[in-house]
């Protein structure tokens, strides 16, 4: 019998991506709300590739960050999104429907990266959290090489992304967001060129892992880039 987590993870790839009319509905009730309740304001959307697959990849701080990521993004984006959150019923429609995908953070997830590669492949910017858990601190933890693994294997542009005061306005344990200020910064894209004719081994993995967290840090105030 399938389970939740695999029809959301079966739904979002046979779909490609989110429902265009949710999609649309919420940025329609969602933007504004966070642009007076949570001032949000971003930087650097011009960065983003109006067309074609990439990599967007960010610091993570609460669990409101793939709709902060998404509100200034001119193209609609999907995620991959820590299986808990699908065991709500309402919140698993809601995060398929916006072109979630389900992912195992204890061990290697193969179905999601198989639908990860499946949604850049049809031309989707799919977004990561290479940390893999919200940050306590604010600071930028280590990252995970399963985003720079992606992107060598499917040679695709990474957009960099950093959050600030989302932690604040929904700290961990907390049912509601409250008032406050999140600022998003876009950075310009770039590609692992330097990667591309390399070993795929445990060395190019971790160094190009390096180069995705320097351009994901220089992007936070210095006191928060770890």
């Amino acid at each position: 019998m399938e389970t939740m987590e695999a029809t959301a993870t079966r739904m979002t790839a046979e779909r490609l991506g989110a429902d265009p009319s949710w999609y649309l509905a919420a940025r329609i009730v969602g933007v504004p709300w966070a642009l007076t309740y949570l001032r949000l304001r971003w930087t650097g959307s011009a960065h983003i590739p109006r067309a074609g697959a990439a990599l967007m990849v960010s610091n993570h701080l609460s669990n409101l960050d793939p709709f902060m990521l998404a509100a200034g993004c001119p193209r609609s984006l999907t995620f991959m999104a820590k299986k808990e959150l699908f065991r709500n019923a309402l919140l698993r429609l809601i995060l398929t429907r916006l072109g979630a995908v389900p992912m195992e953070r204890a061990q290697a997830d193969l179905e999601a990266a198989r639908v990860a590669l499946r949604l850049l492949r049809a031309g989707q910017i799919l977004v990561i959290f290479p940390e893999g858990t919200r940050s306590r601190t604010g600071r930028l933890g280590p990252f995970k090489v399963g985003a720079a693994h992606i992107a060598l294997k499917m040679r695709v542009p990474i957009i960099p992304a950093a959050l600030t005061g989302a932690d604040r306005v929904l700290p961990r344990g907390a049912r509601w967001p409250r008032p406050g200020s999140v600022f998003v910064r876009y950075g310009p894209a770039f590609e692992l060129t330097e990667f591309y004719d390399a070993p795929r081994n445990v060395a190019t993995l971790e160094a190009a892992t390096a180069v995705i967290r320097e351009r994901v840090g220089a992007l936070l105030p210095p006191a928060l880039r770890g």
